[in-house]
């Protein structure tokens, strides 16, 4: 399923569960959501290890309370997918190549 950071927070009430569960307000868990967001987009990767995921929520249960909500998934053993992720993803590697082109 999309998960758009732009709007899917303000939108998806997996967001309000995802808060609820962690016991944050809707602006801190955007802002955490935004770290955890931009550090998959500057790997270009849809998954990060358990442990960096936590590190960047600054939360032990935060990747653990994503899964149970439905906004990632665990791939293997420690490492968690990001839903949502892989668009922009995407997009950021389309704007290297055009840049690469010169823009064309």
């Amino acid at each position: 399923m999309r998960v758009n950071m732009d709007s899917s927070i303000a939108t998806d009430p997996r967001f309000k569960l995802l808060a609820a569960d962690l016991g944050w307000s809707m602006r801190e868990l955007a802002g955490t959501c935004f770290f955890v967001w931009l550090a998959c987009y500057e790997r270009r990767s849809v998954c990060l290890s358990i442990r960096e995921a936590n590190a960047c929520a600054e939360h032990a249960r935060f990747a653990e309370a994503m899964i149970n909500v439905g906004l990632a998934h665990q791939e293997g053993d420690d490492r968690i997918a990001f839903h949502g992720v892989e668009e922009r993803i995407e997009f950021l590697k389309e704007q290297s190549r055009r840049g690469r082109k010169g823009g064309k």
